[in-house]
């Protein structure tokens, strides 16, 4: 079995890809909902982008983290060859500062050559406050992650204002996960985003459904 050209060993989780983890459309109105959501613009729309699979095993320095391997390369190659053939234009891609957030962008990059590419070390993963308690993790440090997340979202997840943009953010699943769960108005521990996978929920400003662990996107 191979996953973009890669061979893949037996037992292994299936090759569903690429992994565009979510899709956030913002309009120039804060009151925009799904019911008239076609019929206003511009739009803002954000795609988030989790990076490839990486060598979690590598002795370096926690906040680079480890490189992509083989897969991880492919992953993104896929990623960027989506992207490329969508019938739009990106005005910018944003990675995290980690190695393997900063690789994925590099390798999609390839495919959207005249896209401004740029790093963001308020991107790099971290451990928002969660309905369990990680022991790698204080409640200080959660809580600052939060916050820098919270200002991850209020500079970037905005409303377009007088023309259609379109911007990539290639990043991490907790920090996905934050910031499709404040753009739906949920609680960051009540939202399972299934990022790895090729399921591209298209959440709308309106909050538009969330997803409960184990039930489902609603």
């Amino acid at each position: 079995m191979t996953c973009g050209g890669v061979a893949k060993s037996p037992g292994a989780r299936p090759c569903l890809l690429p992994k565009i983890a979510a899709v956030l459309t913002l309009g120039s109105s804060t009151a925009l909902t799904a019911a008239n959501a076609s019929d206003q613009g511009p739009f803002h729309t954000i795609y988030l982008v989790r990076h490839g699979a990486y060598d979690g095993t590598a002795k370096v320095d926690s906040e680079v983290g480890g490189s992509l391997t083989p897969l991880g390369i492919a992953e993104a190659r896929l990623v960027g060859a989506r992207l490329r053939d969508l019938p739009l234009h990106f005005d910018s891609i944003t990675s995290s500062t980690m190695e393997r957030a900063r690789e994925t962008a590099v390798v999609i990059h390839e495919a959207l050559v005249d896209v401004p590419l740029q790093q963001s070390a308020l991107l790099s993963e971290c451990t928002p406050p969660a309905f369990r308690e990680f022991k790698d993790e204080t409640a200080g440090e959660q809580a600052g992650c939060a916050k820098r997340l919270d200002n991850v979202f209020a500079k970037r997840v905005t409303p377009a204002r007088g023309t259609e943009r379109n911007d990539l953010i290639v990043a991490h699943a907790n920090v996905i996960r934050y910031l499709v769960s404040k753009a739906l108005g949920q609680e960051y521990s009540r939202l399972t985003l299934y990022v790895g996978y090729a399921y591209e929920p298209h959440l709308l400003q309106s909050a538009v459904g969330w997803c409960d662990e184990g039930t489902g996107w609603r």
